[in-house]
Protein backbone atom coordinates (compact mmCIF):
# COMPACT_ATOMS: atom_id res chain seq x y z
CA UNK A 1 0.00 0.00 0.00
CA UNK A 2 1.54 3.55 -1.07
CA UNK A 3 2.04 5.89 1.56
CA UNK A 4 -1.06 7.76 -0.03
CA UNK A 5 -3.63 5.32 0.72
CA UNK A 6 -2.38 5.50 4.28
CA UNK A 7 -2.84 9.25 4.57
CA UNK A 8 -6.08 9.65 6.11
CA UNK A 9 -6.66 13.13 5.19
CA UNK A 10 -10.75 13.62 6.64
CA UNK A 11 -9.37 14.65 10.07
CA UNK A 12 -6.94 17.17 8.70
CA UNK A 13 -7.11 20.45 10.69
CA UNK A 14 -5.81 23.75 9.31
CA UNK A 15 -4.71 26.67 11.58
CA UNK A 16 -3.13 29.75 11.24
CA UNK A 17 -0.52 30.31 14.67
CA UNK A 18 2.12 32.30 16.31
CA UNK A 19 4.38 31.58 18.62
CA UNK A 20 6.79 34.32 20.06
CA UNK A 21 10.42 34.13 21.45
CA UNK A 22 9.37 33.98 24.89
CA UNK A 23 6.58 31.68 24.90
CA UNK A 24 7.79 28.42 22.96
CA UNK A 25 5.94 25.70 22.33
CA UNK A 26 7.26 22.44 24.16
CA UNK A 27 5.57 19.32 23.41
CA UNK A 28 5.47 16.79 26.98
CA UNK A 29 4.54 13.54 25.40
CA UNK A 30 5.00 12.35 21.71
CA UNK A 31 2.57 14.23 18.97
CA UNK A 32 -0.65 11.88 18.14
CA UNK A 33 -0.18 13.15 14.65
CA UNK A 34 1.81 14.22 11.55
CA UNK A 35 1.93 18.07 11.19
CA UNK A 36 3.11 20.58 7.61
CA UNK A 37 3.50 23.94 8.03
CA UNK A 38 4.83 26.98 6.03
CA UNK A 39 6.31 29.81 7.95
CA UNK A 40 4.51 32.98 6.52
CA UNK A 41 7.01 35.15 8.53
CA UNK A 42 9.71 35.20 10.86
CA UNK A 43 11.81 32.17 11.75
CA UNK A 44 11.37 29.09 13.68
CA UNK A 45 13.69 27.31 15.96
CA UNK A 46 12.83 23.44 15.74
CA UNK A 47 14.28 21.65 18.62
CA UNK A 48 14.28 17.43 18.42
CA UNK A 49 16.72 15.15 20.19
CA UNK A 50 19.30 17.88 20.69
CA UNK A 51 19.10 18.90 17.47
CA UNK A 52 17.95 22.28 16.23
CA UNK A 53 17.14 23.45 13.00
CA UNK A 54 16.04 27.20 11.54
CA UNK A 55 13.22 27.35 9.32
CA UNK A 56 12.58 29.86 7.57
CA UNK A 57 9.78 32.43 6.35
CA UNK A 58 8.68 30.72 3.11
CA UNK A 59 9.86 27.26 3.56
CA UNK A 60 7.67 24.25 4.65
CA UNK A 61 8.17 22.14 7.47
CA UNK A 62 7.04 18.39 8.54
CA UNK A 63 6.71 17.38 12.16
CA UNK A 64 6.69 13.62 12.38
CA UNK A 65 4.20 12.09 14.74
CA UNK A 66 5.85 10.60 17.76
CA UNK A 67 8.51 13.69 17.89
CA UNK A 68 9.09 15.33 21.32
CA UNK A 69 10.07 18.67 20.54
CA UNK A 70 10.42 22.42 21.00
CA UNK A 71 9.70 25.40 18.56
CA UNK A 72 10.00 28.91 19.42
CA UNK A 73 10.79 32.50 17.39
CA UNK A 74 14.21 32.71 16.36
CA UNK A 75 16.25 36.16 16.48
CA UNK A 76 12.53 37.83 16.02
CA UNK A 77 9.92 38.69 18.71
CA UNK A 78 7.36 36.21 16.78
CA UNK A 79 6.95 34.09 14.04
CA UNK A 80 4.15 33.18 11.73
CA UNK A 81 2.79 30.22 9.97
CA UNK A 82 -0.23 28.51 8.54
CA UNK A 83 -0.39 24.80 9.17
CA UNK A 84 -1.58 21.28 8.98
CA UNK A 85 -2.09 18.28 11.47
CA UNK A 86 -3.01 14.67 9.77
CA UNK A 87 -2.94 11.22 10.50
CA UNK A 88 -2.15 8.02 8.37
CA UNK A 89 -4.80 5.56 9.41
CA UNK A 90 -4.47 2.32 11.68
CA UNK A 91 -1.17 3.83 13.32
CA UNK A 92 -0.34 5.25 16.62
CA UNK A 93 1.88 7.67 17.67
CA UNK A 94 4.69 5.10 17.94
CA UNK A 95 4.91 4.13 14.38
CA UNK A 96 7.17 4.60 12.44
CA UNK A 97 4.95 4.91 9.37
CA UNK A 98 6.35 8.58 9.12
CA UNK A 99 6.57 10.34 5.52
CA UNK A 100 10.17 10.51 4.29
CA UNK A 101 10.56 14.01 4.82
CA UNK A 102 13.39 16.48 6.48
CA UNK A 103 12.18 18.87 9.22
CA UNK A 104 12.72 21.72 6.10
CA UNK A 105 11.25 19.50 3.51
CA UNK A 106 10.70 22.43 0.68
CA UNK A 107 12.72 25.82 0.30
CA UNK A 108 11.66 26.77 -3.18
CA UNK A 109 8.18 27.33 -5.00
CA UNK A 110 7.24 29.26 -1.57
CA UNK A 111 4.04 31.03 -3.68
CA UNK A 112 2.83 28.00 -4.52
CA UNK A 113 2.48 26.29 -1.10
CA UNK A 114 1.58 29.51 0.34
CA UNK A 115 -1.68 29.74 -2.09
CA UNK A 116 -2.42 26.21 -1.11
CA UNK A 117 -1.99 26.29 2.26
CA UNK A 118 -4.42 29.54 2.77
CA UNK A 119 -6.64 28.58 0.89
CA UNK A 120 -7.48 25.45 2.42
CA UNK A 121 -7.25 27.22 5.89
CA UNK A 122 -9.86 29.75 4.64
CA UNK A 123 -11.61 27.14 3.70
CA UNK A 124 -11.40 24.92 7.06
CA UNK A 125 -12.69 28.04 8.79
CA UNK A 126 -16.07 28.23 6.58
CA UNK A 127 -16.80 24.34 7.58
CA UNK A 128 -19.61 23.55 5.43
CA UNK A 129 -20.56 20.17 4.28
CA UNK A 130 -17.79 19.88 1.51
CA UNK A 131 -14.99 21.68 3.30
CA UNK A 132 -12.89 18.62 4.92
CA UNK A 133 -13.37 17.06 1.36
CA UNK A 134 -11.61 20.01 -0.19
CA UNK A 135 -8.87 20.22 2.36
CA UNK A 136 -8.18 17.00 1.50
CA UNK A 137 -7.60 17.29 -1.54
CA UNK A 138 -5.56 20.55 -1.06
CA UNK A 139 -3.42 18.17 1.72
CA UNK A 140 -2.75 15.91 -1.09
CA UNK A 141 -1.72 18.23 -3.44
CA UNK A 142 0.43 19.70 -0.69
CA UNK A 143 2.37 16.41 0.17
CA UNK A 144 2.45 15.62 -3.64
CA UNK A 145 4.26 18.66 -4.18
CA UNK A 146 6.89 17.71 -1.67
CA UNK A 147 7.38 14.43 -3.00
CA UNK A 148 8.06 15.90 -6.40
CA UNK A 149 10.81 18.60 -4.20
CA UNK A 150 12.68 15.24 -2.76
CA UNK A 151 12.72 13.27 -6.12
CA UNK A 152 13.71 16.80 -7.12
CA UNK A 153 16.30 17.44 -4.72
CA UNK A 154 18.38 13.85 -4.74
CA UNK A 155 18.48 14.00 -8.55
CA UNK A 156 19.26 18.12 -9.39
CA UNK A 157 20.73 19.19 -6.01
CA UNK A 158 24.04 20.29 -7.51
CA UNK A 159 22.14 22.36 -10.54
CA UNK A 160 18.91 23.31 -7.90
CA UNK A 161 21.86 25.57 -5.75
CA UNK A 162 23.13 26.72 -8.76
CA UNK A 163 19.09 28.27 -9.53
CA UNK A 164 18.08 28.87 -6.05
CA UNK A 165 20.43 31.96 -5.84
CA UNK A 166 18.68 33.25 -9.01
CA UNK A 167 15.10 31.84 -7.51
CA UNK A 168 15.86 33.91 -3.89
CA UNK A 169 16.80 36.76 -5.82
CA UNK A 170 13.84 37.00 -7.31
CA UNK A 171 11.60 36.63 -4.58
CA UNK A 172 13.13 39.47 -3.30
CA UNK A 173 13.14 41.89 -6.83
CA UNK A 174 9.82 40.43 -8.11
CA UNK A 175 8.16 43.41 -7.66
CA UNK A 176 11.18 45.55 -9.86
CA UNK A 177 9.29 45.91 -13.65
CA UNK A 178 12.67 45.97 -14.98
CA UNK A 179 13.81 42.86 -13.62
CA UNK A 180 15.61 40.82 -16.22
CA UNK A 181 16.28 37.15 -17.37
CA UNK A 182 19.97 38.09 -17.75
CA UNK A 183 20.28 40.34 -14.24
CA UNK A 184 18.93 36.61 -12.68
CA UNK A 185 21.39 34.33 -14.72
CA UNK A 186 24.33 37.30 -13.84
CA UNK A 187 23.93 36.50 -10.16
CA UNK A 188 24.37 32.65 -10.55
CA UNK A 189 27.71 33.19 -11.98
CA UNK A 190 26.66 31.15 -15.22
CA UNK A 191 26.10 32.15 -18.83
CA UNK A 192 22.40 33.72 -19.53
CA UNK A 193 22.10 30.59 -22.25
CA UNK A 194 23.37 28.38 -20.26
CA UNK A 195 21.08 29.68 -17.38
CA UNK A 196 17.61 29.30 -19.63
CA UNK A 197 18.29 25.95 -20.85
CA UNK A 198 19.17 24.39 -16.99
CA UNK A 199 15.95 26.62 -15.46
CA UNK A 200 13.95 25.20 -18.01
CA UNK A 201 15.72 21.37 -17.59
CA UNK A 202 14.36 21.82 -13.83
CA UNK A 203 11.11 23.98 -13.61
CA UNK A 204 10.15 22.83 -16.97
CA UNK A 205 9.37 26.17 -17.72
CA UNK A 206 11.70 29.26 -18.81
CA UNK A 207 12.42 31.99 -16.40
CA UNK A 208 10.35 34.86 -17.81
CA UNK A 209 7.50 32.46 -17.56
CA UNK A 210 8.04 31.47 -14.26
CA UNK A 211 8.39 35.06 -13.29
CA UNK A 212 5.13 36.11 -14.76
CA UNK A 213 3.78 33.21 -13.05
CA UNK A 214 5.27 33.86 -9.82
CA UNK A 215 3.81 37.47 -10.01
CA UNK A 216 0.71 36.34 -11.11
CA UNK A 217 0.29 33.98 -7.68
CA UNK A 218 1.35 37.12 -5.32
CA UNK A 219 -1.08 39.25 -7.57
CA UNK A 220 -3.74 36.57 -7.15
CA UNK A 221 -3.02 36.68 -3.11
CA UNK A 222 -3.05 40.37 -2.57
CA UNK A 223 -6.27 40.24 -4.52
CA UNK A 224 -8.02 37.85 -2.60
CA UNK A 225 -7.29 38.82 0.89
CA UNK A 226 -6.48 42.46 0.45
CA UNK A 227 -8.40 46.00 -0.35
CA UNK A 228 -5.72 47.42 -2.32
CA UNK A 229 -6.78 48.97 -6.20
CA UNK A 230 -6.12 46.68 -8.44
CA UNK A 231 -3.63 49.30 -9.90
CA UNK A 232 -1.17 48.89 -6.51
CA UNK A 233 -1.51 45.62 -6.89
CA UNK A 234 -0.05 45.72 -10.43
CA UNK A 235 2.95 48.22 -9.89
CA UNK A 236 3.22 45.79 -6.31
CA UNK A 237 3.80 42.86 -8.18
CA UNK A 238 6.31 44.16 -10.85
CA UNK A 239 3.72 45.08 -14.12
CA UNK A 240 5.18 47.99 -15.60
CA UNK A 241 1.26 49.23 -16.07
CA UNK A 242 -2.86 48.42 -15.00
CA UNK A 243 -3.21 47.55 -18.69
CA UNK A 244 -0.74 44.78 -19.02
CA UNK A 245 -1.56 43.19 -15.63
CA UNK A 246 -5.30 43.13 -16.68
CA UNK A 247 -4.37 41.54 -20.11
CA UNK A 248 -1.85 39.04 -18.56
CA UNK A 249 -4.46 38.21 -15.74
CA UNK A 250 -7.25 37.51 -17.93
CA UNK A 251 -4.95 35.38 -19.94
CA UNK A 252 -4.10 32.92 -17.16
CA UNK A 253 -7.34 33.24 -15.15
CA UNK A 254 -10.25 33.85 -17.48
CA UNK A 255 -11.55 36.96 -16.16
CA UNK A 256 -10.37 40.44 -15.35
CA UNK A 257 -8.54 41.08 -11.76
CA UNK A 258 -12.04 43.26 -10.61
CA UNK A 259 -14.22 40.17 -11.66
CA UNK A 260 -12.14 37.89 -9.82
CA UNK A 261 -12.51 39.52 -6.86
CA UNK A 262 -16.05 40.00 -7.12
CA UNK A 263 -16.77 36.46 -7.87
CA UNK A 264 -14.63 35.40 -4.96
CA UNK A 265 -15.92 37.97 -2.88
CA UNK A 266 -19.91 36.51 -4.01
CA UNK A 267 -18.33 33.08 -3.42
CA UNK A 268 -17.84 33.63 0.14
CA UNK A 269 -21.00 35.41 0.63
CA UNK A 270 -22.99 32.46 -0.61
CA UNK A 271 -21.59 30.01 1.83
CA UNK A 272 -21.58 32.77 5.03
CA UNK A 273 -25.29 32.73 3.99
CA UNK A 274 -25.66 28.77 3.74
CA UNK A 275 -24.52 28.69 7.04
CA UNK A 276 -27.47 31.19 8.52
Amino acid sequence: MGTEAMINTNDAVFFYDTLTYDRPYISSKPRNHDSLAFVTDGTVAYEKQGKIVHIKKGQVAYIAKGSIDKSGADSCDSVSYIAVNFNFDGHTASSNHNLPFKTVCSGKNAYQYEKLFRKAVDEYSLDLPGSKMICSGILCQIIGLLYNDLAFDSINYKMANKISVALDYLNRNYSRSDLTISELAEITGISEKHFRRLFFDIYKKNPYEFLKDFRLNKAELLILNTAKKISDIAFQCGFSDVYSFSHCFKRNFGVSPKAYREMQAAYIDKQIEFLY
